[in-house]
């Protein structure tokens, strides 16, 4: 017996190991986010905004966007009017929440950043692309 649990053993553990691996590869996801630049308006009710290009953003006229890290906190924004570019998207914003002023989200400024989380991807599709490069 003790013959074939050193025979066998290592084998067994480490082919444990690698099915471990292999669902956690296949059941994690990593929210993915991408940074967004939000331009007031002159109207002070609407604002301009700016998204780095992502793959997995899909987003529609009338969508709620959740804007995190910006000056003034997390900002809810409905989205207006969108144009697609090469460069990224631009969006035409304005606040979800009415009862603040988009200045006094802003933090008191004309200009913020922020972060959008765009969507989820499998750890093992950025495991096999980062092996693919």
């Amino acid at each position: 017996m003790h013959k074939y649990l050193i025979r066998y053993g290592v084998f067994a553990i480490l082919l444990l190991m690698a099915a471990g691996v292999a669902v956690m590869l296949e059941c994690l996801e990593i929210r993915t986010k991408s940074s967004v630049s939000l331009f007031l308006g002159a109207d002070g009710a609407s604002c301009a905004a700016y998204v780095s290009p992502s793959p997995h953003f899909a987003i529609a006229k009338g969508d709620t966007l959740t804007v995190e890290q910006t000056p003034g906190g997390t900002v809810n924004l409905v989205v207006e009017h969108i144009r697609r570019e090469p460069a990224g998207t631009a969006m035409t914003l304005k606040n979800a929440n009415g009862n603040r002023p988009l200045h006094e989200t802003f933090g008191g400024n004309t200009y913020a950043t922020g972060y959008l989380f765009t969507g989820k991807v499998k750890l093992r599709q950025l495991v096999a692309e980062k092996i693919s490069r």
